[in-house]
C-alpha cells in the first residue's frame, strides 16, 4: 500500500481509497498463506484505526446498543484525536435521535484534550443543532451563542442564518428545499415578533422560486381574514456571498403546526371538526377574492389562539396567470385532489373544489391520525413537512398519485369506530373524485 501512496500521494488523504487498497492487501496476503493483524494496519495506517473503531461501535449502535466511547479507545494504537470526533459525533447523533436531553458540553468535559480546536467544537455544535432541530423547534439562536461564544460564528454559516436590517433574527422555525422560515423581532413597532420566510440562493436557480414569493405575497395582501396569516412586508438581503435574495416578512403565530400537534394521531372529534371550519371559513374568503391556495396541509397551518393558514406560494390568481403552470404538477401528494394530479390541462382544472378537497383531507387525518392516501411502504409520503415550500421526493409519489385517482380512501369510521357518521360524511363528500359533487 505505502509503494502505491508513493507513486500516487494525491490519493493519501482519501479515506475511501486507503480502505479498499488495505483491503486489496490483506486478502493478497491472506491467500498466500500470511498471518494478518489488525494491529499491524493499524500502526502502519492510524486512520485505518480509528475508522475500524468507528465502524465497530457503529454496529454496536445497530444492534440497539448505547456503547460506551471510552471503551473503545483502550487498545494504545488507536489515535485518539481522530477516534473520538468519530465516535463523540455517532454518540451524539444517537442519543438526540432516542429524545435524550444531551448537549456538547458533556463529551468537553470528558475529553477536554480534543477541544482544543474551536473548529471540532463547532462542527459537533452543528451536529447537535441539527439533531435537536430533528425533534424540537424555535431552539434559540442565542442559547449557542452564549455557550460557545467563539465556535457561533461559524455555526451560524453553517445555519445561514440571514442578517437583514431591521430585525434580528432568533431562532429556526422551519426549512425545506427551497427556503427557511425564521422568528424574528422586529426593531421598531414595539419590537413585535414575526416570522421572515428566505428564499435560499440555490433555489433560485429554479425558475419558478422567486415567482412563487412574489406570487404569496400577492395573494395574500388581497385577503384580510382572522384565519390567513398576514404578509407584512417584502424586501431583499445580501448574503455574505454577495447574493441579493428576497424574503417575506410574515405574521408570527406561536404555536407551531397542526401537523406538529396531530403529531399522526387522531384528534378530539368536535376540535378537529371546530379548526377545519375555520380552515373553511378563510379559503371561502380566499375564494371570493378569487384566489385559490391549492398546498392547503396540515403543514401550512399554524396554530394560535385561532388556527391561520399560511403559504400562498403556490396560489392560483383565477384569471391572471392561467398559462403559468401549465403542464406542472405542484402541491404536496398526499393532500392534492385528482385533477392536481392529472397533468393534462391542470391548470384549467384548478378550482375552489381544489382547496375543498384539501379540506377534506385534513378532516380525515385529523380523525385518523393518517391521510387518506398514502404509498403503500411506509415514510412514502412526500413533500414537505417545514414552513415553506420543498420539491417533492419521489419515492412513493407515484403510487400515492395512483390511490388518488383510482382509489377510494378508507372510511374513517374503519379506522376508528368512534368517529360520528356526519362527520364521516362530509369527510368522504370533501373527498369526491369529481369537483361536481364535492361541496360548492
Amino acid at each position: 500500500v505505502e509503494a502505491f501512496l508513493e507513486r500516487c500521494p494525491d490519493l493519501k488523504s482519501h479515506i475511501e481509497v486507503l480502505m479498499a487498497l488495505i483491503g486489496l492487501e490483506t486478502r493478497h496476503r491472506r491467500d498466500n498463506g500470511e498471518t494478518v493483524t489488525d494491529d499491524e494496519y493499524w500502526r502502519r495506517f492510524p486512520p485505518f484505526a480509528a475508522l475500524q473503531v468507528r465502524d465497530d461501535f457503529e454496529k454496536a449502535l445497530r444492534e440497539g446498543k448505547l456503547p460506551v466511547i471510552e471503551d473503545f479507545l483502550q487498545n494504545p494504537l488507536v489515535p485518539r484525536p481522530l477516534a473520538i470526533q468519530h465516535l463523540v459525533a455517532l454518540d451524539l447523533d444517537e442519543r438526540l435521535r432516542r429524545r435524550e436531553h444531551v448537549r456538547l458540553e458533556e463529551y468537553l468535559t470528558r475529553f477536554p484534550d480534543f477541544f482544543r480546536e474551536s473548529d471540532a467544537i463547532a462542527d459537533l455544535l452543528l451536529l447537535e443543532y441539527e439533531g435537536r432541530a430533528r425533534v424540537e423547534s424555535d431552539i434559540p439562536f442565542a442559547e449557542y451563542e452564549k455557550r460557545f461564544p467563539d465556535a457561533y460564528p461559524r455555526l451560524a454559516r453553517h445555519l445561514h442564518i440571514p442578517r437583514i436590517d431591521g430585525f434580528t433574527i432568533l431562532s429556526q422555525l422551519g426549512r425545506g428545499g427551497m427556503g427557511r422560515v425564521y422568528k424574528a423581532r422586529e426593531h421598531r413597532l414595539g419590537g413585535r415578533l414575526v416570522a421572515i420566510k428566505v428564499i435560499l440562493a440555490s433555489a433560485l436557480q429554479q425558475s419558478d422560486a422567486l415567482r412563487r414569493f412574489q406570487r404569496e405575497a400577492e395573494a395574500t395582501a388581497q385577503i384580510e381574514h382572522p384565519n390567513i396569516a398576514r404578509v407584512y412586508q417584502v424586501g431583499q438581503y445580501q448574503t455574505e456571498q454577495g447574493d441579493c435574495l428576497p424574503y417575506l416578512v410574515i405574521e408570527y403565530v406561536s404555536g407551531g403546526t397542526l401537523a406538529a400537534a396531530m403529531d399522526a394521531k387522531p384528534q378530539n372529534q368536535r376540535d378537529a371538526a371546530e379548526t377545519v371550519e375555520c380552515l373553511a371559513l378563510a379559503v371561502h374568503a380566499a375564494h371570493q377574492r378569487g384566489i385559490i391556495h391549492r398546498d392547503l396541509k396540515p403543514q401550512n397551518v399554524l396554530l394560535g389562539p385561532e388556527p391561520k393558514i399560511t403559504d400562498f406560494g403556490l396560489a392560483k390568481l383565477v384569471d391572471r396567470d392561467s398559462s403559468m403552470t401549465q403542464g406542472q404538477i405542484l402541491g404536496t401528494p398526499g393532500y392534492m385532489a385528482p385533477e392536481q394530479v392529472t397533468i393534462k390541462g391542470t391548470d384549467h382544472a384548478i378550482s375552489p373544489a381544489t382547496d375543498v378537497w384539501a379540506l377534506g383531507a385534513i378532516l380525515y387525518e385529523a380523525l385518523t391520525g393518517r391521510p387518506p392516501f398514502q404509498a403503500s411502504e411506509p415514510g412514502g409520503i412526500a413533500g414537505a413537512r417545514g414552513g415553506i415550500n420543498e420539491e417533492p421526493n419521489t419515492e412513493g409519489t407515484t403510487s400515492v398519485f395512483y390511490r388518488i385517482l383510482h382509489d377510494d380512501p378508507d372510511r374513517p369510521r374503519r379506522l376508528e369506530k368512534a368517529i360520528d357518521p356526519h362527520l364521516e360524511a362530509i369527510c368522504l363528500k370533501c373527498l369526491e373524485k369529481s369537483p361536481k359533487e364535492r361541496f360548492a
